[in-house]
């Protein structure tokens, strides 16, 4: 279901200074709202409640309703983004990214991509070609996962739970069907990157810290006299 948006700029009377009133903008995404301050200053006088902008068409009220448009349509922009990418769209993210703060690890790709990155700047450094060619190869096993079962592009940190990664698993050894060795390969950097989401306090909790893939370990037998 697609969520609702909604977009209102005010005045706060009680901040007046000079006769002049701040403007805020009140944010609202399925009935839940947050504010954020427009950095503009109108005359009370000038403030049209009813219509939401500056009354007149004085060259000040021309100028506060041309940034007020701006601003709605760089806060509609960013809604549009985070709806069109994953399901998951509040306020606050709305709020975020205008303020370009938490975009960067809202999502468990955005993450990967992250890590992938800075991982490539060492390779031929202190790091192997190889290695981060198998970076790559689990963020689009990854991919492939979140489109083929859970129908989405790309999900984010917070709605990360411990099934993901057991039904990821399952998923590669049922699916994919990979060896235990490899289902290693693929979710260990997975854990890692979420691990690390989870130090630098961009997630409450570590939903994969109980996971540790299954391996099977091949019975050697023993050595018999002989071959000692």
């Amino acid at each position: 279901m697609r969520s609702t948006f909604r977009i209102l700029f005010y005045v706060n009377k009680q901040r007046a200074k000079d006769g002049r009133v701040p403007i805020y903008v009140q944010l609202t995404v399925n009935g839940k709202s947050t504010f954020i301050s427009s950095r503009l200053t109108i005359p009370l006088a000038l403030w049209d409640s009813a219509a939401n902008k500056a009354a007149g068409k004085s060259v000040e009220a021309r100028n506060v309703n041309a940034e007020l448009e701006r601003i709605r349509a760089k806060l509609l922009h960013h809604y549009q983004r985070i709806s069109d990418r994953d399901a998951y769209v509040t306020a606050e993210r709305v709020k975020s990214a205008y303020l370009g703060m938490g975009e960067e690890y809202e999502t468990l790709l955005e993450a990967l991509d992250k890590f992938n990155r800075d991982f490539k700047q060492h390779v031929g450094v202190d790091r192997a070609q190889s290695t981060y060619r198998k970076y790559d190869n689990v963020r689009k096993r990854l991919a492939e996962f979140l489109s083929e079962k859970l129908h989405r592009e790309d999900i984010p940190l917070k709605e990360l739970t411990e099934t993901f990664i057991t039904d990821y698993d399952l998923y590669l050894r049922s699916e994919k069907g990979l060896t235990p060795s490899c289902v290693c390969i693929y979710t260990k950097p997975l854990k890692m990157v979420v691990t690390k989401a989870h130090n630098a306090g961009l997630i409450l909790r570590n939903p994969f810290s109980e996971y540790h893939p299954k391996k099977i370990t091949k019975d050697r037998g023993y050595l018999i006299e002989s071959e000692l």
